[in-house]
């Protein structure tokens, strides 16, 4: 978002994030990835709150999960902002 918009919105919820990168690029890719997979985002934002502030515990499976959808994100996000 810095280097697209040349300013990002202070917040760790990666579904404002993502939101703002697809008025900035107005990438389809990147706007139904976030359409199909609303509950998992919301879950992964989730994860790193309790995860910082809480002593919940996550099993192997729940990060693996969370891994691959973050690993997802770089790839279109790199797409978008590389055009």
């Amino acid at each position: 978002l810095l280097e697209t918009v040349g300013d990002y919105p202070r917040t760790h919820y990666i579904r404002t994030l993502l939101g703002e990168l697809v008025k900035s690029t107005s990438s389809k890719k990147l706007e139904q990835f976030i359409r199909e997979n609303r509950a998992a985002l919301s879950s992964l934002e989730d994860a790193y709150t309790i995860a910082r502030y809480s002593a919940k515990e996550y099993t192997r499976e729940d990060a693996e999960d969370a891994l691959r959808l973050s690993e997802e994100i770089i790839k279109l996000v790199t797409k978008a902002v590389s055009g």
